[in-house]
């Protein structure tokens, strides 16, 4: 329906629009919230009856890139466990929930790439990560860096089992990234195409957080391991030699 046709029915039957306003009422918070102070600082100390979240940058943390790709992944956990209890009034929580996933995805894959990066020939070209979204092509950099630690070339050089895991990541990595990018979930229109990223030429685009819970806990254990091994062969050799 389009807006005249919307206006044209509110015209005709304002009634109906007054009993559908008054049927909001029963579920719709009408006391506002307070206005916050100006004054309240959102980046100071947390008192005892706060609630607050940290960056580490005093040293305790070897590498801050842990604590992100960390804080992302147990957000995505906890919110789809919402999901999984009906914890949320609408069905709109799956692209945030898929956005925060694609973006651990990208800080892991990055990290990956910062610690592998020690390891291989300075023939290499190495990848601006500053500018790179892309985790389909941060993936195959981390695939360059492994293929040089582990000693492969291909898939068949590899055990069948391994193998698998490796199709399976490039599979869901690809999945992950509809766009490439993550705009998809982060916006509703292709600003440049003018027309939705997700639903595309559909009435719907369904985002199955069931499926993806399988996917989250796989996926991170996979990649969560490789980030470590590197971390701590790279810890081996700053500390002997």
């Amino acid at each position: 329906m389009n807006r005249e046709k919307i206006l044209e029915l509110c015209a005709s039957n304002p009634e109906a629009i007054i009993d559908y306003i008054k049927s909001l009422e029963l579920t719709l918070d009408l006391d506002p919230p307070e206005r916050p102070e100006r004054s309240l600082d959102l980046y100071k100390q947390v008192k005892s009856n706060e609630i607050c979240g940290y960056v580490y940058n005093d040293g305790r943390i070897a590498d801050p890139w842990d604590v992100y790709v960390s804080g992302y992944l147990v957000a995505v956990k906890k919110l789809i466990k919402v999901a999984e209890r009906n914890g949320f009034m609408e069905d709109t929580f799956g692209y945030p929930i898929f956005y925060l996933f694609y973006h651990y995805l990208e800080l892991n894959l990055k990290l990956i790439i910062r610690r592998g990066e020690f390891f291989i020939p300075p023939t290499q070209q190495k990848q601006n990560l500053s500018t790179s979204h892309n985790i389909v092509s941060l993936w195959d950099q981390c695939k360059i860096i492994l293929k040089e630690i582990e000693g492969w070339e291909e898939y068949t050089d590899l055990s069948e089992d391994i193998k698998k895991d490796y199709e399976t990541i490039d599979h869901f990595i690809k999945e992950v990234a509809r766009d490439t990018t993550s705009q998809a979930f982060r916006y509703p229109e292709n600003f440049k195409k003018h027309k939705p990223f997700l639903a595309d030429d559909k009435e719907q685009q369904f985002l199955n957080v069931t499926n993806l819970s399988y996917v989250v806990d796989w996926l991170s254990y996979r990649l969560d391991g490789i980030s470590m091994a590197l971390g701590v062969q790279l810890s081996f050799y700053v500390d002997y030699y």
